[in-house]
């Protein structure tokens, strides 16, 4: 279920972001899950690795494809979603809470 937020913004339908006090937690969205099919694995990007606008942060694997997660603005990996390495079945139940994918602060 999509959140009830007006503080979440969609890329495509396929992506979220949330602004928590400055850095953007960032993931995939029913759309995109459902483009995928089943989720079956993430590529996640280094800790404090820095990314620009519109860089690849995230490669999605699923049944039905691939969808790749841009960097919605500039900024630098503050986290990824450990949990969801050890368990992507978070992502397919839970994407708009547990099953988040990165955290990014925005540059200045």
């Amino acid at each position: 279920m999509v959140p009830e937020t007006p503080d979440i913004h969609f890329d495509d339908d396929r992506f979220w972001s949330l602004n928590d006090d400055g850095t953007l937690v960032i993931g995939v969205g029913a759309s995109g899950l459902e483009e995928l099919g089943r989720l079956q694995s993430v590529k996640f990007p280094r800790v404090n690795q820095e990314c620009g606008e519109g860089d690849i942060l995230c490669t999605l694997l699923g049944d039905d494809g691939e969808l790749q997660l841009v960097a919605p603005t500039s900024g630098v990996i503050d986290a990824i979603n450990n949990a969801v390495m050890q368990d992507i079945e978070i992502v397919n139940d839970d994407p708009y809470s547990e099953g988040w994918l990165v955290r990014l602060t925005e540059s200045s």
